[in-house]
């Protein structure tokens, strides 16, 4: 006659068939998963880059290659973070000259020297290195004549005032820029809005966090950055009950907290900072004798429309607050006069088909029109001038 369990053994049988229980429901999430995106890669409008690369054999390979500088990215003692050499089939990054750009072969050793900085728009996030908004640019640029080098110094999540500080590290190794030119905006208003003060990086509580906080403070942040990485019923379940009775905290950034008139207040402050590190970069072209040219980058809330299939691109285009805040940032730029700034959110506005990917990156046909307006405004401006000619 079999014994009855002991409380003890009770417990551990709990414990052990509760354990059980949950391993089977994860191992099921990454199955089904799985499952759910192998058929949605197969259905039009799914894959890689919300599918608007739909029928390319490269995309699944340049989304693989372009997420990889993002979880590579190395310690950078001034820029905070900065991403690691890469060599791929569409995305290459050298330390010195940056992510790979088109230039013509046959450019002379004087060519001119064009620097681009920006974050992960300018960079080319969405784009093999041959269509990055400095690949194509390039190719405007020398179309009549092979006299300009381009370079793409853009990396994923820095700020404006991150790229000029960039541009300062360069030309302290000795760099010397004929043009620079700098497409920014996006990042500096979500750093705002995700620490709720303007003029901050990505992540800066985070980081601020692991500097200040003792070692056993940080483990359980590790802890829950790992479980929101890799345990399904930590991130898509738990997560997601949680946001269903608390809609209101769904967007965990500090801004969203805020009221419209606070937010009106933060956007003020947004452009206010970034009208000092203009003038930062104003007094740095006239001691090292470049031309220099700043743009604010188109993003999908300040389009008048949004075509079908971009409404479903970025779960963040729900976040209300944080399209107030983008949208006041744009109306104060809007008063401001800036010197070499030119604001060209409107620039895909009457884009014939989908080119967004998510909230700012594009396909390559955006990135080519971002360029076309860029180089618009390069010949307007007498921008290609030599530094201290007529015009410049």
């Amino acid at each position: 006659m079999p014994q009855p369990l002991t409380k003890r053994r009770k417990i551990l049988y709990s414990v052990v068939t509760f354990f059980i229980i949950v391993v089977a429901l994860e191992l099921g999430l990454h199955a089904i998963d799985f499952v759910a995106t192998r058929v949605k890669q197969k259905s039009p409008g799914q894959g890689p880059f919300r599918g608007l690369y739909q029928g390319q054999k490269w995309a699944p390979d340049l989304a693989r290659e372009s997420d990889k500088p993002h979880r590579d990215q190395i310690y950078h003692q001034y820029l905070t973070w900065i991403s690691k050499p890469a060599k791929g089939k569409f995305v290459n990054i050298d330390r010195e000259t940056g992510r790979k750009t088109w230039n013509p072969p046959d450019l002379p050793k004087d060519a001119a020297a064009v620097f681009v900085f920006g974050g992960s728009a300018a960079w080319g996030q969405g784009a093999r290195d041959d269509y990055t908004i400095a690949s194509q640019l390039s190719r405007l640029l020398n179309a009549r004549k092979p006299r300009f080098r381009v370079y793409n110094f853009g990396e994923p999540a820095f700020t404006f005032t991150q790229g000029v500080l960039y541009l300062i590290t360069l030309l302290r190794q000795g760099h010397r820029p004929n043009f620079v030119i700098f497409y920014d905006g996006f990042n500096d208003v979500y750093g705002a809005y995700q620490s709720g003060k303007a003029g901050t990086l990505h992540n800066v509580e985070r980081n601020r966090t692991k500097l200040e906080k003792k070692p056993r403070h940080l483990y359980w942040q590790d802890v829950k950055e790992w479980l929101a990485e890799n345990i399904y019923l930590y991130n898509k379940v738990i997560n997601k009950i949680y946001a269903h009775f608390h809609p209101q905290k769904r967007y965990r950034e500090a801004g969203a907290s805020l009221s419209d008139q606070e937010l009106k207040t933060l956007a003020a402050g947004v452009v206010h900072y970034y009208a000092q590190s203009l003038d930062l970069l104003d007094h740095l072209a006239k001691a090292y004798g470049f031309k220099y040219v700043s743009f604010w980058q188109p993003a999908l809330f300040t389009e008048t429309k949004v075509l079908p299939q971009e409404f479903k691109v970025d779960e963040r285009l729900g976040d209300r607050k944080f399209g107030t805040i983008y949208r006041f940032t744009n109306q104060y730029l809007d008063r401001q006069t800036l010197r070499h700034f030119h604001n060209i959110a409107d620039t895909v506005s009457t884009r014939p088909r989908a080119c967004y990917l998510d909230l700012v990156h594009m396909t390559e046909e955006g990135y080519g029109m971002v360029a076309e307006r860029i180089y618009q405004v390069l010949q307007q401006k007498s921008f290609l001038s030599e530094p201290g000619s007529p015009g410049g």
